[in-house]
Order: C-alpha cells, then sequence, then structure tokens
C-alpha cells in the first residue's frame, strides 16, 4: 500500500519528502489518501470517456447523412433530375 501512495505522489508532481502529510500521516490517512485519489481518477476517466463517446457518436451520424445524401444522389442521377 506503501508503494501505491508514493507512487500516486509521484504522479501527480509531489515527492515524497515535501509532501506535508507524509511525516504526520498515519496508516488510515495514508490508506484514505490512496483511496480518495484513486476515486478522483475514476470519476476523470468516466467524464473523459463519456465525452469520447459522444463525440464518436456524433461523427457516426455524420456518416449515416452522407450515406442518404449520396443514395439521393444517386436518384437524382439515374432520373436525369438537375
Amino acid at each position: 500500500m506503501f508503494a501505491l501512495f508514493n507512487g500516486l505522489l509521484m504522479l501527480v508532481g509531489e515527492a515524497i519528502d515535501s509532501c506535508a502529510c507524509f511525516g504526520s500521516a498515519n496508516a488510515p490517512e495514508k490508506i484514505f489518501i490512496v483511496f480518495a485519489m484513486m476515486l478522483g481518477q475514476a470519476f476523470a476517466g468516466t467524464i473523459f470517456g463519456s465525452m469520447a463517446n459522444l463525440i464518436s457518436n456524433l461523427e457516426q451520424g455524420h456518416d449515416i447523412f452522407t450515406i442518404k445524401m449520396d443514395f439521393i444522389n444517386e436518384h437524382l442521377r439515374y432520373y436525369n433530375i438537375p
């Protein structure tokens, strides 16, 4: 658990020696910090994933529209409609 705590500190750009809570934090506080950081990253990942999915769905809608317009244009050319 201590290695995960140190890894998360390095991830956010904090050195182990400069962390204000490092000297005074006991084991339950460190565990809480680790889980709070993991929960925050899970929320951030959910938000970024949802936004990526939304953008992907917008592109899919554009593709469907393009296919329909191509189909209409082919019919217009077939019947010689200007």
